[in-house]
C-alpha cells in the first residue's frame, strides 16, 4: 500500500523545517517574516515530487475556519439560482472565500445541510431555500459561530432577524397588483399554474386565493393546477386548461420557465397573446424579455445580489456580535407585451 508523503517527508526533502512547510503550504507568513522566494520554490518542488497534499480537515480545526461559504438553493438548474450563485461568488471570490452550493427544496435535504453547517463545515452560509427550516435553526447556527443570511425572495413569508440577516423581496403587493390588473382588463376565469411541494408556491398560491375572494371572484378549482413544477408541465397543464368548455382567459404561472410553457400552449393553439389570452409570470428572468411576446412578470428589478455576500462578509469580519439585519428589495409588476 503506497504511504502519503508526510510534512516532515516534505521538510527532509527541502531541507527546512516543518513550520517553514507548513507556513508555505497554508499560505501564511513565518511570523512577521516573509519567506524567501527560493525556500518557497524548494518547498513547492519537494511537495510536488512526494505527491504532498495537506490535510485541509486538520488544518480548518486547528485554524477554527474553512475559508468556505456555503450557498443552499431550492433547486438545481433554476435561472433565477443561476443568477443568485453568480452574484454571489462574484462578491465573495475577491475576499479569498470559496463558495459551495447545495441544494435544499425539503425539509429531510435543508435539515441534513443544517447538520453539516454545525459540525463546521463552512464559515458561513447564505441560505436561499424554502424555509422548512426555522429561525431557531438559524440561531443556533449562529451561536455555533456560523455567519448566516437568509434570502426570504418572492414571497410574503416572513422570519424574524435575530443573530443573522434576512433579504426579502415580499411579492404580495406586486401580486395584488398583478390581479387587479388582469381584472381591470375584464378577466375572470383567472387559472393559476404552481408546484404544492414549494413552500414559496403555496404561499403565493394562498395569495391569489385570498385577493380574488376578497374582489369577489368565484374561484373555480379547476383552473388551480397545482403539481406543475417546470416549463414542460406548465405547456401539458395549460393545454389541458385550454380544452375546457370554460377555458381561462387569463393564467398566472408561479415561475417566469412556467410562464413560458404557457406562452408556448397559448401560441401553439394560435391564440393572440394577450387578445384570446393573458400570461403573467413571476421572478423577472433575463430571458424573458426575449419571449414572443415579452412575458410581463414580478419580480425584483435585479437579481444581483451581492448584497447577500456583502452583509455576510461584514459578519465574517467583525469581531463582536452584530444584531439581526433586514434588508427589503422591491418586488415590482412589470408589465410587458403578454399581458
Amino acid at each position: 500500500m503506497k504511504i502519503k508523503a508526510t510534512q516532515e517527508d516534505v521538510a527532509r526533502r527541502a531541507g527546512v523545517s516543518v513550520a517553514t512547510v507548513s507556513y508555505v503550504m497554508n499560505g501564511r507568513k513565518n511570523g512577521r517574516s516573509r519567506i524567501p522566494d527560493a525556500t518557497k520554490q524548494l518547498v513547492l518542488d519537494a511537495a510536488r515530487e512526494l505527491n504532498y497534499m495537506p490535510n485541509l480537515a486538520a488544518r480548518d480545526l486547528r485554524r477554527g475556519k474553512t475559508d468556505r461559504i456555503c450557498l443552499v438553493l431550492p433547486v438545481a438548474g433554476a435561472p433565477v439560482n443561476n443568477l443568485l450563485f453568480k452574484s454571489v461568488e462574484a462578491a465573495i471570490g475577491e475576499h479569498g472565500f470559496f463558495l459551495v452550493s447545495s441544494f435544499g427544496g425539503s425539509m429531510e435535504r435543508e435539515y441534513r445541510i443544517y447538520q453539516q453547517l454545525r459540525r463546521g463545515f463552512a464559515d458561513g452560509v447564505i441560505f436561499f431555500s424554502n424555509f422548512y427550516l426555522d429561525e431557531n435553526h438559524f440561531n443556533q447556527l449562529s451561536a455555533a459561530g456560523i455567519s448566516v443570511v437568509a434570502g426570504s425572495m418572492l414571497t410574503s413569508r416572513r422570519i424574524p432577524a435575530r443573530g443573522f440577516d434576512v433579504i426579502r423581496s415580499d411579492t404580495a403587493g406586486a401580486q395584488e397588483e398583478a390581479i387587479g390588473h388582469l381584472l381591470g382588463r375584464g378577466h375572470r376565469r383567472i387559472a393559476m399554474i404552481w408546484d404544492e411541494s414549494n413552500l414559496n408556491h403555496v404561499d403565493r398560491a394562498e395569495t391569489y386565493l385570498r385577493i380574488l375572494s376578497r374582489e369577489g371572484v368565484e374561484i373555480d378549482s379547476i383552473l388551480l393546477r397545482k403539481r406543475v413544477p417546470d416549463g414542460r408541465s406548465a405547456y401539458e397543464a395549460v393545454s389541458s386548461l385550454l380544452d375546457l368548455e370554460g377555458a381561462p382567459t387569463a393564467v398566472l404561472a408561479i415561475s417566469d420557465r412556467s410562464a413560458e410553457g404557457a406562452l408556448n400552449a397559448a401560441k401553439d393553439r394560435q391564440l393572440r397573446i394577450p387578445q384570446d389570452i393573458a400570461i403573467v409570470g413571476f421572478g423577472n428572468i433575463a430571458e424573458i424579455e426575449i419571449t414572443t411576446p415579452a412575458l410581463t412578470t414580478i419580480g425584483p428589478e435585479s437579481w444581483n445580489l451581492e448584497v447577500a455576500a456583502d452583509l455576510l462578509l461584514s459578519r465574517l469580519n467583525h469581531e463582536g456580535r452584530i444584531e439581526g439585519r433586514t434588508l427589503e428589495i422591491p418586488a415590482r409588476f412589470l408589465v410587458r407585451a403578454s399581458a
